[in-house]
């Protein structure tokens, strides 16, 4: 199961290193990591050039397009992926470790689910607040 990672960053010089780290940790590696750079004014891109350089990183796409929001961003990287599914990650979260695994696992034993999500949790000031569960899926049955 090929798995293309969709991030559309823009302005994002202070944590973007921290979600390309969560990725690039994952228990299961995924196939692609498509950065969509939205214009950013900031070191962004150059910090994303440095850091796929510095790790000699081959399954990381750093594309650079004129601001145009998120949404935009997200349909340029679907529009690059060649994973069989996508993840999408917001510039200024972090994933869990084993997400990837966990989700795959969940995936290969569910074959009719087409769209899954997950538990969401901020951490705020040390402390662990969980915000919403989303443990919804769509089979391609209900579709």
């Amino acid at each position: 199961m090929k798995i293309s990672v969709i991030i559309p960053c823009y302005n994002s010089e202070q944590n973007i290193i921290q979600v390309l780290l969560s990725i690039f940790s994952q228990t299961l590696a995924v196939h692609e990591v498509i950065v969509i750079d939205d214009g950013s004014t900031d070191q962004s891109y150059q910090l994303i050039l440095n850091f796929k350089e510095q790790h000699n990183i081959t399954n990381l796409k750093l594309v650079k397009q004129t601001n145009a929001g998120p949404a935009a961003a997200r349909n340029h990287g679907i529009t690059l992926a060649k994973g069989d599914w996508i993840a999408f990650l917001d510039s200024d979260d972090i994933w869990d470790t084993s997400k990837i695994e966990i989700q795959q696992k969940y995936l290969l034993q569910n074959p009719n689910i087409v769209l899954l999500g997950e538990s969401l949790k901020k951490i705020k000031q040390h402390k662990l607040y969980k915000l919403s569960v989303l443990t919804n899926y769509f089979s391609k049955t209900t579709l």
